[in-house]
């Protein structure tokens, strides 16, 4: 989705949402690796919420009950950003 808003910036639309999903179940795999490592200072309780909230969203949006959008305002080329880096 592309289109050209006032100021002539253009407007960029992506959907992110499928792709969201794996990031969240990398998020949780790093978290259980990394447990350790921060449990003294949160309880089981905390965990256990943690990974909960991870997994549910993680599965909303395979099940596609979620969606993930990134708008990018440019004054590029239509249809296409180019990062600064």
């Amino acid at each position: 989705m592309t289109r050209r808003a006032d100021g002539g910036l253009a407007l960029t639309g992506t959907s992110v949402g499928p792709d969201h999903d794996h990031t969240l179940m990398a998020w949780l795999a790093n978290f259980n690796a990394r447990w350790h490592e921060i449990a003294h200072h949160y309880n089981e309780r905390t965990r256990r919420m943690f990974r909960y909230s991870l997994a549910i969203c993680a599965g909303a949006f395979r099940a596609r009950h979620l969606q993930l959008w990134q708008a990018v305002f440019s004054r590029g080329r239509p249809g296409r950003y180019d990062a600064p880096r």
